[in-house]
């Protein structure tokens, strides 16, 4: 996927969240397009925060204690 191909006018964030609008080719799936975004903001999060890579991967115990933590970790950051 080219980033000229897609356009993301209009976002907003809710404490934990946020909400993307965003315009594509239909050729484009949604699945493609949250792939890509996902990858983005994952890249610059370790940009920006280097330190929480190694936490975040040497957590112990289940996933939606890992997501639950991982979420606290950046929101203290922010």
């Amino acid at each position: 996927m080219k980033a000229q191909e897609c356009a993301c006018p209009l976002y907003c964030g809710e404490g934990d969240h946020v909400h993307c609008f965003v315009t594509a080719p239909p050729k484009l799936s949604i699945t493609a397009i949250v792939k890509y975004l996902k990858g983005i903001t994952g890249r610059k999060l370790f940009e920006r925060f280097p330190e929480i890579r190694n936490q975040l991967w040497k957590e112990k115990g289940s996933r939606k204690a890992k997501l639950a933590k991982r979420n606290e970790m950046f929101l203290a950051k922010v």
